[in-house]
């Protein structure tokens, strides 16, 4: 587990990853990681565990969430709302962020437009370069990006998560 401070180019990390937190839950609490099932979602967080550097998850209810923290199961969706809920949703993670997110080299989001179009204006301020590997594909090519992008050896278990975030 890695501790982190507030953003700032001291405090620099090399890689960060944010996941969004999207498709079909569990019934019951789990940790974050582990709520979604759908296929899309396991690819993801493959492939970003494969990353080994930090990470956390997007949530539409619960904001910036560490990976190991349990949650319960929610109905709210980023892509379901309107335009004027996802700008409100993007300051609330901004705010979370200049608290939890170290400053980074490079910033990570592995999502979908609907995040990444309201998140953009904000992401510039923690880090020197925003990446988005799955900007333009569509959720079938997402998952064949994720499934050539990650080791097929990739041990299931949290890497590089975030202990101080909850």
């Amino acid at each position: 587990m890695m501790n982190i401070q507030a953003h700032t180019p001291d405090n620099k990390v090399k890689r960060f990853m944010l996941l969004a937190l999207a498709g079909a839950q569990l019934r019951h609490a789990a940790p974050a990681r582990e709520l979604c099932t759908s296929t899309w979602f396991k690819l993801a967080r493959a492939y970003v565990e494969s990353q080994h550097c930090p990470w956390l998850l997007l949530s539409a209810k619960y904001g910036l969430v560490n990976p190991t923290r349990f949650i319960s199961p929610y109905q709210l969706e980023v892509p379901a709302m309107r335009v004027r809920q996802r700008r409100s949703w993007a300051r609330r993670i901004a705010e979370e962020a200049r608290c939890k997110l170290p400053y980074s080299e490079q910033l990570v989001l592995v999502a979908g437009v609907r995040y990444s179009e309201c998140l953009m204006p904000y992401l510039g301020e923690f880090s020197q370069q925003v990446s988005l590997p799955l900007a333009g594909l569509s959720v079938g090519f997402q998952c064949g990006w994720l499934r050539c992008h990650t080791p097929r050896n990739l041990a299931a278990t949290p890497q590089a998560a975030i202990s101080d975030v909850s």
